[in-house]
């Protein structure tokens, strides 16, 4: 049994998979996206390590969720299983299976000594686009925007699942705007230690420009994520 642990432990190789969630796609769940990929990996004969202990689990992780509805331009998760194989290889084999509007874009071995992705990052890129008769940003109006006080939004806490209304204007890092007028690109704190939903800067935004249309007019894209090391 000892021999047998220690060749599983020398051949398990852990690596970096970018990838893009676009379509339909963008409307599965942040659970059901892991499901989909760790079945997809064991569909392939490739086998998941798994953490030790009395539960168990796959060393598979994603950088950081994804709402529902929302497109993802360089998403990122990280796996370890129990072989090795060349990461072009091993992402071209997924792949070839992967539903259409899931695509790898990119794989490499786990940079040694670096923390879980989810771990490292620190904040996103988020393109917010309005329909085409919302004609109201421009950097002099987003700029009136940022020189409120406070910027309010609803927030519902985790524990007691109430409503609270907090100041959000401090995970606000840029904004700026394109030349139409109806898309905001966003930087916001994304991370394990400060993080800002896009939803509740749409609130804001909308509050400020009195803007009054269904939500589900109003798309979202995180365009990448930057993270404190290089990955």
């Amino acid at each position: 049994m000892r021999e047998l642990l220690v060749i599983l432990v020398e051949y398990m190789s852990k690596y970096l998979i970018e990838f893009e969630k676009t379509g339909y796609m963008q409307f599965i769940s942040h659970l059901d996206l892991q499901r989909l990929f760790r079945r997809t990996i064991r569909r392939l004969g490739y086998n998941l390590a798994y953490s030790q202990g009395y539960n168990p689990h796959p060393k598979f992780a994603m950088a950081q969720p994804l709402s529902l509805g929302y497109v993802g331009r360089h998403e990122y998760f990280e796996v370890e299983i129990v072989e090795e194989i060349e990461p072009d290889l091993f992402v071209q084999a997924i792949n070839n299976v992967l539903p259409e509007g899931i695509r790898l874009l990119s794989g490499r071995f786990y940079p040694d000594g670096v923390k879980s992705v989810g771990a490292t990052c620190y904040e996103a890129v988020y393109t917010i686009t309005y329909p085409d008769f919302v004609m109201l940003f421009d950097a002099i109006t987003l700029g009136n925007f940022m020189k409120q006080d406070e910027i309010i939004a609803e927030k519902r806490q985790k524990k007691t699942k109430k409503m609270i209304k907090v100041n959000i204007k401090d995970k606000i890092r840029e904004l700026k705007s394109n030349d139409r007028g109806n898309e905001i690109i966003a930087i916001l704190d994304c991370g394990s230690v400060s993080n800002l939903s896009p939803e509740q800067l749409i609130q804001g935004i909308n509050s400020f420009f009195n803007i009054k249309i269904g939500r589900e007019k109003i798309m979202v894209s995180r365009e990448k994520m930057h993270f404190n090391v290089e990955i």
